[in-house]
């Protein structure tokens, strides 16, 4: 027997205005009805999102996407039941009675619904609620995976980005999305991603974006947030062995092989060989390590101070240069974090020295080309307008550097010589971006000391404490020299105090304290005056 659902009507019409009932507050007629059940039905499917979002472990830094579709039907609901009031008002000012008053019960009856048409919006706004919640979920779904993908992040969105894009995909970080570094989990790391968002897309529409794009250095999130996530900043890691081998400038490219003992360390002393945390002294927790920046990429740092595990303190400080005490009120002290050293973990712009010295190691190009190095780093670091100009210079440039030098090489090493502007070509097109004004010069990385003051903007000869003692002792703290050519060390008693290093080019003993910088820049600099 089906359920018949019936209003009992009760008759005001004879009754004046100021003596009928007064309508409902809540449900006034069938849309403010459909509006209520849409702003229920919405508001509760809200907190699935959320429940899901704190148990998800998973979820990436815009899962809060999904909270729009719930908040906007929400909000929809709210807004149909407001226009159902507006229209119940004009229907009483037209002396009408009330469209929904009385009493509504329900009996079993064999007949059809007395008055289906409530019931039946209602049932219908059920459905529709229901159906468009599942389908606009799945797409919400759909559209976080979009916005999370790099995909998104370097063309869609970030176009402006393709420098940053390029290189990414050739970093140790490559298969770790966007999102999980630059985004904050949660509903406050989507929110506050897109109104920085926004920001963004005025400046691209506009034109008024710098170049290159300044690395976020000042509002970026901390280590503990971004790498810790992964990696545990207290694991010992004890010594290792770095290998390079270098070619020199000359003529033949002539190859030179380093192996370096780096003394990493970490939260325990290893093997009797550390007897100090090593480089990872800066970030053990038992230390607390803070610094003072003149500029915003923090590379020029005069002021240092160290707080040790028993509470001492130890202040250095810039003899040359000392910071003033206008610049000790108004500028920011930071605690050492990972990215302070490890400045570009994801986006590390190769300097054209490393990139060479790789594709000839490589057989890419090839050594047998006269001064091959020497020019292809000069062509490399040249300043160019567009990177369609520097791909067609590169080309036109080696070969006229053969065709008046070495005429020969045209026509017996021609393949090679293809092969050289084709790998130097290359390496501009994934490592220089001259229209953005991004390269390895305007993102330094703090990672040694060679191309950029790196480790030397603290170690160095003139960052004393008041007892005169200076931050740097000497370079076996760090590092030592295994082997450099034909030399290597034959006993482990040598491993602390290794070799003295021997320049590469000039065969040159560095046994004083000297700034790399003062000749190399990871370009062409190192050979301006050979």
């Amino acid at each position: 027997m089906p359920i018949r659902i019936r209003r009992k009507h009760d008759d005001h019409s004879h009754l004046d205005d100021d003596e009928r009932p007064p309508p409902p507050r809540l449900v006034f007629n069938g849309i403010s009805i459909a509006g209520i059940i849409l702003a229920i039905g919405s508001f509760s499917s809200l907190f699935f999102f959320i429940i899901l979002d704190l148990i998800s472990h998973d979820a990436g830094g815009y899962a809060g996407v999904m909270y729009i579709a719930p908040v906007a039907l929400t909000l929809a609901g709210i807004g149909v039941a407001l226009l159902g009031r507006v229209a119940e008002k004009k229907h009483r000012a037209h002396g009408k009675p009330p469209t929904i008053s009385g009493q509504w019960h329900v009996e079993l009856n064999l007949g059809l619904f007395t008055h289906p048409k409530i019931v039946l919006i209602a049932l219908l706004t059920t459905i529709g609620v229901t159906l468009t919640l599942m389908t606009l979920g799945a797409g919400s779904i759909a559209m976080v995976e979009y916005t999370e993908s790099n995909a998104f992040c370097a063309n869609t969105c970030h176009f402006v980005m393709s420098p940053e894009a390029m290189v990414y995909e050739d970093s140790p970080h490559a298969r770790v999305a966007c999102v999980e570094c630059h985004v904050g989990h949660g509903a406050k790391g989507f929110i506050e991603a897109k109104v920085n968002g926004l920001r963004q897309v005025y400046g691209v529409v506009s034109g008024d974006f710098s170049r290159p794009i300044p690395t976020p250095i000042h509002n970026r999130r901390s280590s503990l947030e971004m790498c810790e996530s992964c990696h545990w900043k207290d694991r010992f890691v004890d010594y290792k062995v770095l290998s390079r081998q270098y070619f020199h400038a000359d003529e033949e490219s002539t190859p030179s092989e380093i192996k370096l003992l780096l003394k990493i360390g970490g939260q325990e002393k290893g093997a009797g060989l550390i007897d100090g945390a090593g480089i990872h002294y800066h970030m053990l927790s038992q230390n607390k390590i803070e610094f003072i920046a003149r500029d915003h990429r923090r590379q020029e740092i005069p002021y240092v101070r160290v707080t040790a595990p028993d509470g001492k303190i130890t202040e250095y400080n810039n003899t040359d240069e000392p910071l003033s005490d206008e610049e000790r009120t108004s500028l920011e002290t930071h605690q050492v974090e990972c990215l302070d050293c490890h400045s570009r973990p994801a986006h590390q712009f190769a300097k054209p020295m490393d990139s060479i010295n790789d594709a000839i190691l490589a057989g890419k190009i090839s050594r047998e080309l006269p001064y091959i190095k020497y020019q292809g780093l000069k062509l490399l670091d040249s300043r160019y307008e567009t990177k369609a100009e520097a791909l067609k210079e590169i080309s036109y440039g080696l070969s006229g550097y053969y065709n008046e030098e070495y005429p020969e090489v045209l026509t017996e090493q021609r393949e090679e010589l293809q092969r050289a502007v084709t790998a130097l070509q290359e390496i501009y097109r994934r490592t220089i971006f001259p229209e953005m004004k991004a390269d390895w010069s305007a993102h330094p990385d703090n990672i040694g000391h060679r191309d950029a003051p790196g480790c030397f903007r603290c170690h160095n000869d003139v960052m004393e404490s008041v007892e005169g003692d200076t931050i740097f002792t000497d370079c076996t703290k760090c590092h030592s020299i295994l082997a450099q050519g034909e030399e290597v060390i034959e006993t482990l008693s040598n491993f602390k105090e290794g070799q003295v290093f021997v320049h590469l080019d000039d065969d040159e003993d560095f046994d004083d304290f000297t700034i790399c910088t003062d000749c190399h820049d990871g370009g062409f600099a190192a050979y301006e005056d050979l």
